[in-house]
């Protein structure tokens, strides 16, 4: 019994073991493949996670995306996990500002989101490379239309941080490759006070960048990174708490109720 390695040797067995995760990964990449999930979950979680660690890049970043794919929407794989993982900490430690890859860093947001969300956690992402996020959203029929959105903000222990809410407009032609998005809204963490957010999606590669700064004050400016789903975005944001990067997720929320003068 050798237990749950982080790595094999010999180029052979590594081969074997980058293919296994990259048909496995494929495997768990839909809804409908659930019993190839309790295939994989009879083999041991364990043993995934402990491949998030291992020596190759590549290998580690493929583990880390079958990982995401397995916690999605399955409550006891993510009690394990977060036992595993001390509550998502080694998972988060990935995401370190000096020692962080793209690839890496999409694929452990994506599962640290997962863990720690009670409603909505991330979908499967379409898995045609390890790098492509998912099919960018809105569509180009909904330039110009506002979503009614939440972001929240988690912090390095999963814990629920400040979520706001906020309708958020998109201007542009998808197809032009870049759809640039606003919106305003009040922190309640903050006194009441006003925000303004901006930024743009990338329809090519699905990936969001945008920026949140106060319309007054001397509070900081928060940078958000992160991928596109069906439902709005997740990623890492900067904290000028500190310099390791956290987790949050952008959704679609019902349009808030309005309220008729008396």
């Amino acid at each position: 019994d050798h237990g749950a390695p982080s790595s094999v040797t010999g180029h052979l067995h590594r081969m074997q073991l980058n293919l296994t995760l990259k048909y496995l990964t494929l495997c768990t990449g839909h809804q409908r493949d659930a019993q190839r999930r309790k295939d994989i979950l009879a083999m041991g979680i364990r043993v995934v996670v402990a491949l998030t660690e291992n020596e190759s890049v590549g290998t580690a970043e493929m583990a880390m995306q079958l990982l995401a794919n397995l916690v999605w929407q399955d409550q006891d794989t993510k009690v394990s996990v977060l036992m595993l993982t001390q509550m998502g900490k080694s998972l988060s430690d990935k995401l370190d500002g000096e020692k962080a890859l793209p690839g890496m860093v999409q694929q452990a947001s994506r599962a640290l989101v997962s863990l720690w969300a009670e409603a909505p956690t991330v979908p499967e992402i379409p898995l045609a490379s390890t790098t492509t996020p998912a099919t960018a959203a809105p569509h180009s029929g909904e330039a110009g239309a506002a979503w009614h959105v939440a972001l929240q903000e988690y912090s390095l222990r999963g814990e629920s941080m400040r979520q706001l809410r906020f309708p958020l407009t998109f201007a542009g032609e998808a197809l032009q490759g870049k759809l640039h998005f606003s919106g305003t809204g009040q922190d309640p963490e903050a006194g009441g006070s006003d925000f303004t957010l901006a930024g743009e999606l990338d329809t090519a590669t699905g990936q969001w960048a945008f920026t949140r700064r106060p319309t007054r004050g001397q509070q900081t400016t928060i940078t958000y990174k992160g991928y596109s789903d069906k439902c709005g975005a997740w990623g890492t944001y900067s904290s000028p708490m500190g310099r390791q990067l956290r987790v949050f997720r952008v959704f679609k929320v019902a349009a808030p109720a309005v309220q008729e003068d008396e």
